[in-house]
């Protein structure tokens, strides 16, 4: 069973690196381009793993931990 994945950054490029080192281990990966993306998606979903940006627009990455 794959891991759900969630990866919240504002920089594309982190993102498709993270993307792709996580599912060449077979996770299942849902991104977010900023961190009030990040907790819709996570109220929605349920994600054993989130990595997220600590400063992002509109909801930086200690906020969504909280």
């Amino acid at each position: 069973m794959a891991m759900r994945t969630l990866i919240a950054d504002d920089n594309a490029d982190c993102l498709d690196a993270l993307s792709t080192i996580l599912k060449s281990l077979h996770c299942t990966v849902v991104t977010a381009s900023n961190g009030q993306e990040a907790w819709e998606l996570h109220r929605r979903q349920s994600f054993r793993l989130v990595l997220s940006d600590f400063v992002m627009p509109k909801m930086d990455g200690l906020e969504l931990c909280r």
